[in-house]
C-alpha cells in the first residue's frame, strides 16, 4: 500500500470511531448524573468538536480549495496534528476523571488538584495582564482565589493518596504546576495504554504544536541544504496516517468508557433494536 492508501484507511477508522463517538455523546448528553458522570459528559463534548474539527480538515469543500487556491491533495497536516494531540490530552482526561475504580475520596482529590491547577493558571494569566494593565480583576476577586487555594492545598495536604507520593511530586501538586496526581504517564498506564506509543506520538505532534522543522520535512538536511525544505507529499500522509490511526484508538477507548458509565442506557439501546 502506498501512503495515500495507509491514509485513507487510517482517516476510514477514524470516522467510523468518530460516528460512535456521535451517538455515545448524543445519548449521554440527555442524562442527569452525578459530578464524575457529568464531567466526564463535558469531556466528550470537548471531543466530539476536535473530532469534527479534524474531519473538516481532512475533507475540504470545493468552495474552499477554491478560496484557497490549493490541490486537494495538500492537506493542512500541521493543523490536523495539532488537533489530534488535543484528542489525546482530551481522552486522557477523560478516562482519569471517568475512572470507575477509584474510590470517592480520591476522585475527589483528582478533581482539588485539577481545580488547584486551574486556579493558579488563572492567577497567572491575570498576573500578566495586570502587568500590561490590561487586566480588570479587583483585590477582592484575587483574595478569594488565594483563600481558595489555601484551602485546596489543605484538601489536598490531608490526602493518604498524596501522603504517599514522593515530596518531590508533591511540591509540584500544591504549587499548582500539575494536573495528574501520578502523572500524565502514569495515567496513560493505568488505562492499558502502551507508554511508549504515546511519548512517541507526544513527541511528533509537539513538533507540530511549536513549527519546529520536522514538522514540515522528514530530512535533517534543509539545515544545508535548503532545496530539502520543500513541500513532502509523501511525508503529509504519512503523518497523517500515524496521527489518525492513534487518535482513533483513544476515540475507541472513549467509547468504550462511556458504554460502561452507563451500562443501563446502551443495553436498553441494543435490545430496543
Amino acid at each position: 500500500m502506498s501512503e495515500v492508501d495507509d491514509y485513507l484507511a487510517a482517516l476510514q477508522k477514524f470516522r467510523e470511531y468518530y460516528d460512535f463517538l456521535v451517538k455515545v455523546h448524543d445519548a449521554a448528553r440527555k442524562q442527569t448524573v452525578e459530578p464524575r458522570r457529568g464531567w466526564a459528559n463535558v469531556l466528550l463534548f470537548r471531543l466530539t468538536v476536535a473530532a469534527t474539527s479534524i474531519l473538516k480538515l481532512t475533507s475540504p469543500s470545493e468552495e474552499t480549495e477554491k478560496e484557497a487556491g490549493i490541490e486537494w491533495f495538500v492537506l493542512d497536516h500541521p493543523s490536523i496534528a495539532v488537533i489530534g494531540r488535543m484528542i489525546v490530552d482530551a481522552a486522557i482526561l477523560f478516562g482519569y476523571i471517568s475512572d470507575l475504580h477509584i474510590a470517592n475520596d480520591e476522585w475527589e482529590l483528582r478533581m482539588h488538584i485539577l481545580e488547584l491547577h486551574d486556579i493558579t493558571s488563572r492567577g497567572r494569566i491575570s498576573g500578566h495582564l495586570d502587568k500590561m494593565k490590561l487586566g480588570d480583576e479587583d483585590g477582592l476577586e484575587n483574595e478569594k482565589r488565594q483563600e481558595r487555594k489555601r484551602t485546596l492545598r489543605k484538601l489536598i495536604s490531608e490526602s493518604p493518596q498524596f501522603k504517599a507520593l514522593d515530596q518531590e511530586r508533591q511540591k509540584k501538586i500544591v504549587d499548582g504546576s500539575e494536573v495528574y496526581l501520578r502523572g500524565l504517564r502514569a495515567a496513560v498506564r493505568e488505562m492499558g495504554q502502551d507508554v511508549n506509543h504515546f511519548d512517541a506520538i507526544w513527541a511528533n505532534t509537539s513538533n507540530f504544536v511549536h513549527t519546529h522543522p520536522a514538522s514540515h520535512s522528514r530530512s535533517e538536511a534543509l539545515f544545508v541544504d535548503q532545496a530539502a525544505n520543500t513541500l513532502d507529499l509523501k511525508n503529509q500522509f504519512l503523518q497523517m496516517d500515524v496521527v489518525l490511526d492513534y487518535c482513533a484508538g483513544w476515540l475507541k477507548f472513549v467509547v468504550e468508557r462511556t458504554f460502561l458509565l452507563y451500562p443501563e442506557l446502551f443495553l436498553k439501546g441494543e435490545r430496543k433494536h
